[in-house]
């Protein structure tokens, strides 16, 4: 993935209508930081994984670009934290936040819990960008039945895949960490996904676009 790809990414998300739900971004340019105010570790994986961004000045450091956002719990970390009904409100939250950035046309295309987060307010906000796209330039196909029982168990589909094909199957597998499948999570999630997954829905939702 390019930075070309990123940064564009990033402005859809900047010109268009945030509905509550993706959190706004400053950019910055050769953003100048104390070295006291960046962890040992995270500092590390700067030099490590961007070497190419940053500059080291002594006691302080440059980073080419970046984007900040407002501080949030990323929604993995509070789902390992909460239980009970707090668990669910933040289950339904996230449903709510993926329906309602569908219906103003956005899909976020990785939809981990941890590329959402929770606000001080309980909200669930959508905030990496790096996949998103318009709901319009996705095509929402339901995985059709296996052929023959071995169909399941090959490595390889028995169905075709084109580029912007989106498979419900995959939102129910890929989503849920291990902490989460308690009873509580296996009775909401069916009733929080349900509209939201379904290709039929999908393909009704981008007729009305």
């Amino acid at each position: 993935m390019s930075a070309a790809h990123v940064r564009a990414c990033y402005q859809l998300v900047k010109e268009h209508d945030r509905v509550g739900r993706m959190a706004d971004t400053q950019e910055f340019e050769n953003f100048v930081l104390d070295k006291r105010q960046i962890d040992p570790a995270l500092m590390a994986l700067l030099r490590q994984e961007v070497p190419e961004k940053i500059t080291d000045l002594g006691e302080h450091i440059v980073i080419r670009h970046l984007y900040i956002e407002r501080r949030m719990v990323p929604l993995n970390i509070w789902l390992e934290q909460v239980e009970g009904q707090q668990l669910r409100d933040a289950i339904e939250e996230y449903g709510n936040a993926i329906r309602q950035l569908a219906a103003a046309n956005i899909f976020p295309g990785d939809m981990l819990f941890k590329n959402f987060g929770v606000t001080r307010h309980g909200r669930v906000v959508f905030y990496d960008y790096d996949e998103i796209c318009y709901m319009t330039e996705v095509n929402f196909r339901d995985i059709p039945p296996a052929r023959y029982p071995e169909d399941e168990l090959a490595s390889e589909p028995w169905y075709s895949v084109s580029p912007g094909d989106v498979f419900r199957r995959s939102f129910a597998t890929g989503c849920v960490p291990i902490r989460v499948s308690d009873h509580c999570l296996k009775r909401c999630m069916p009733t929080c996904f349900a509209p939201i997954t379904g290709a039929r829905y999908r393909r009704v939702l981008k007729k009305g676009m």
